[in-house]
């Protein structure tokens, strides 16, 4: 039986003798455990000195790596992280090691092909909350505000975005706005100071200063109207929220509109973005709260002119086929599948959508559907999916029998047939069928 306590709880609770022969023999298998154990145990200067000294040595180090071996460094750099974290008491220590840690930012970049991303998720990403944590542990405040300025102004690789991004975690508003103060030489720091101390005016103002036109732009409107949000000015929020580009920002203007209207308690509004919504993306999210704040007969009104809607377009849309599903009759739901039925090519459907359809549909529509992978399989000779693929098939073996009126879609015994005349030679498919 699984013991779902946390691992902490667990390893609290071993005998002593025990755990120390497990964790030698994992040491064993991987040299960076045995070498943070020893670190552990050495004692508080001793653990410094060797983080500080593995630091060190990717700083001297020559060495290039590719993409074959990227890898390498990356582990080499979450261990310091680790290592940090584990190991390290103090905030004053453990700043002052992730400050050199940042500082390797240049060498870094300029020795590792990091086409995939994984050095900006190493300093940006799993940096980020470890320095949160001893950063808010760190008394000298104003010596910590100079140490981020520092870093802040010494961002020519990209590797120190997190810590703009997440400033306000770092450090108190006031401190912030002594940063504030500071010349910087990248333009985008003093906006994102001003987000952090929720300065909406201000912001609104950099953000303008930007352009030399002087007018906001895409995720701009966007920013401006969560900061206004934050600052506690929801009415102004919603002028520029307004203004986001719902082609390119449709989910995030949706989610801020929502959280405006609710907080200025606009009823109106927000009963026509839920709908607007749910026309254009029906969900069960959506659903929900529709029916938590209008009510279900509102809903099932306005489900069935959805479901009216789906009926009369002449194009296949998954969602709304998602959505006849939930709330639509067996019956239309065939009548909808069959009338798209060479529309449906090229288009997925995951296991969970399979065994939704199983559950909701006709044999019919679900012989249509089944269909789709499993000629895609086969036509792009899709071989690591042929097993899938045979289960379709005797899938589809035995819907057939189920299928008195097959309203014009080819019938299984002749879908079969041209299967084995137009596949016959994929042996390992049919091997799986058999």
């Amino acid at each position: 039986m699984k013991d779902n306590k946390p691992l902490v709880e667990i390893l609290s609770s071993m005998e002593t003798d025990d755990l120390a022969k497990i964790i030698e023999l994992f040491s064993r298998q991987n040299p960076e455990l045995e070498k943070m154990i020893r670190n552990a145990a050495a004692g508080k200067d001793a653990t410094y000195e060797a983080i500080k000294a593995d630091i060190a040595a990717i700083k001297k180090s020559r060495r290039f790596y590719d993409w074959q071996n990227r890898r390498e460094l990356y582990e080499q750099l979450e261990n310091i992280l680790e290592n940090i974290r584990i190991n390290i008491k103090d905030s004053d220590s453990a700043v002052d090691l992730l400050v050199k840690f940042f500082a390797l930012d240049e060498k870094c970049c300029n020795n590792c092909d990091d086409s995939d991303g994984g050095l900006g998720y190493e300093f940006n990403v799993a940096a980020i909350p470890i320095f949160t944590q001893f950063s808010q542990e760190y008394k000298d405040k104003e010596k910590l505000t100079q140490i981020i300025y520092d870093l802040l102004e010494n961002n020519h690789y990209g590797c120190h975005d997190g810590i703009l991004k997440h400033v306000g975690e770092l450090l108190p508003q006031e401190n912030i706005r002594t940063l504030m103060t500071r010349k910087f030489s990248h333009d985008y720091i003093l906006p994102d100071l001003a987000f952090a101390v929720n300065d909406a005016p201000l912001f609104e103002k950099l953000k303008r200063q930007m352009r030399p036109d002087g007018q906001l732009w895409g995720e701009a409107f966007y920013e401006v109207a969560l900061c206004y949000l934050n600052y506690g000015d929801a009415k102004k929020a919603l002028e520029f929220a307004d203004e986001i580009d719902t082609n390119h920002w449709g989910y995030r203007k949706s989610e801020i509109l929502e959280t405006i209207y609710l907080k200025i308690d606009d009823k109106n509004a927000l009963k026509n973005l839920y709908c607007e919504n749910f026309f254009r993306s029906p969900s069960e999210d959506t659903a929900e709260k529709i029916k938590t704040v209008f009510g279900e007969d509102f809903f099932k009104t306005l489900a069935e002119q959805k479901k009216e809607e789906v009926h009369n377009s002449k194009q296949f849309s998954q969602k709304d086929f998602n959505f006849l599903i939930d709330y639509d009759t067996t019956e239309n739901i065939e009548n909808y599948i069959v009338q798209h039925n060479d529309n449906l090519y090229g288009l997925y459907f995951d296991a969970s959508d399979l065994k939704k359809i199983k559950k909701s549909c006709s044999p019919l529509t679900q012989t249509i559907i089944i269909r789709v992978p499993l000629n895609y399989y086969l036509d792009n000779a899709k071989s690591k999916f042929y097993s899938t693929a045979a289960k379709h098939l005797k899938t589809l073996d035995n819907l057939a029998a189920e299928i008195k009126d097959w309203r014009g879609v080819e019938p299984h015994s002749e879908y079969k047939k041209k299967l084995e005349e137009n596949h016959s030679r994929k042996y390992a498919f049919w091997e799986k069928y058999r």
